[in-house]
């Protein structure tokens, strides 16, 4: 099936996620589109800070939640926890006035939220229980583009093209290798 047309809003949307028989779609252009799995219908449309959901957003789904964070740094940037079945607000953690401006990209792993943010340049995790920030790294940290959270680890790629192996329990930076050179120098 191809799903197309000026109702969905479509703006090179990236970063599906599926939850709650919903397929989550954020828009490179504002706003996050929400599709019915079982047809591709549309369910849902958020366009940005009326919702307190950001503009361009990173998500994170969580059992049969989905977090969202603004992509891009701004004054006011909230960590939302949505209902992955509704759509529905569920809880809104004001992380900006913690020192978080923006995250690139974003993983869950139990009762922790990592991020890895351009502005500032960090890596850290959050306590979804207390929504307090837990860890903020920023040593070895040169622009993130994307983490992945696996069996202890926190593997980020940066953008000084290099991948870099933390310790999830400490931090601590346990390797760091170049990345092979790509056609055009895009990673």
């Amino acid at each position: 099936q191809i799903i197309k047309g000026a109702s969905y809003q479509f703006s090179e949307p990236i970063q599906p996620h599926g939850v709650g028989g919903r397929v989550w779609l954020v828009n490179a252009g504002p706003g996050l589109t929400i599709l019915n799995a079982s047809n591709g219908s549309l369910f849902k449309l958020f366009e940005g800070s009326p919702d307190h959901v950001p503009l361009s957003p990173n998500l994170a789904v969580s059992g049969s939640d989905v977090w969202a964070i603004g992509g891009s740094p701004g004054p006011k940037v909230d960590l939302v926890e949505l209902s992955g079945s509704s759509g529905r607000i569920l809880r809104i953690l004001h992380v900006a006035s913690k020192g978080l401006t923006a995250a690139s990209s974003m993983q869950v792993v139990g009762k922790r939220l990592w991020f890895a943010s351009s502005n500032p340049q960090a890596l850290g995790e959050i306590n979804l229980s207390s929504g307090a920030i837990t860890r903020s790294l920023t040593a070895d940290v040169k622009n993130p583009l994307c983490l992945e959270v696996t069996n202890g680890h926190v593997w980020v790629v940066q953008g000084n093209l290099t991948i870099t192996e933390y310790s999830a329990s400490t931090g601590a930076v346990l390797s760091s290798k170049p990345l092979p050179p790509w056609p055009g120098d895009d990673a």
